[in-house]
């Protein structure tokens, strides 16, 4: 009878000892499967020189309002209704109203918030005084930035759309 019993206590530790091989077996998998996951689109930073940005962030903000004080405006026309493919932007600089024919040169940032996979750089062309058109490639549907970037001789203007790309 104590044989029995000894042998039942041996085959439960050897059952139990089974049971957490196989338990922390599948956690190992498990925690490398997620990791791979995680891995395997990670982008890193999405701002190389986000350092240097954060410490200028200050000075970026005046001239952007000094700007604007002395009557600088980017309109930006041709952003109804979007929908995949290349469409055309037409954006126009003006100073009090007025067409400028001074920009040094005018680029956009296009983004899509979840990922920098699809980011893509665009330079306006000027078709006419102050007049600036560009086709952009959208790729897929959802939300996307479009961050307009024109210089000037006082500095760069900068002005951020969200679009809904149907």
């Amino acid at each position: 009878m104590q044989d029995n019993k000894i042998s039942k206590l041996e085959t439960g530790q050897f059952f139990l000892k089974i049971l957490l091989v196989i338990f922390f077996s599948l956690l190992f998998i498990g925690t490398y499967i997620t990791l791979k996951i995680a891995y395997k689109d990670y982008e890193g930073v999405m701002e190389k020189n986000y350092y240097e940005k954060g410490l200028n962030f200050e000075k970026e903000i005046e001239v952007q309002k000094k700007l604007l004080a002395l009557g600088y405006r980017i309109e930006v026309e041709n952003l109804e209704s979007i929908k995949v493919g290349q469409k055309e932007i037409k954006l126009i600089v003006s100073k009090n109203n007025t067409t400028l024919t001074d920009v040094k040169s005018v680029k956009l940032l296009l983004e899509k918030p979840s990922t920098s996979k699809f980011n893509k750089d665009y330079t306006f062309k000027s078709t006419e005084k102050g007049v600036f058109t560009e086709k952009v490639e959208i790729t897929s549907k959802g939300k996307w930035i479009l961050s307009f970037y024109v210089e000037l001789s006082e500095g760069i203007l900068e002005q951020r759309k969200l679009i809904e790309v149907l």
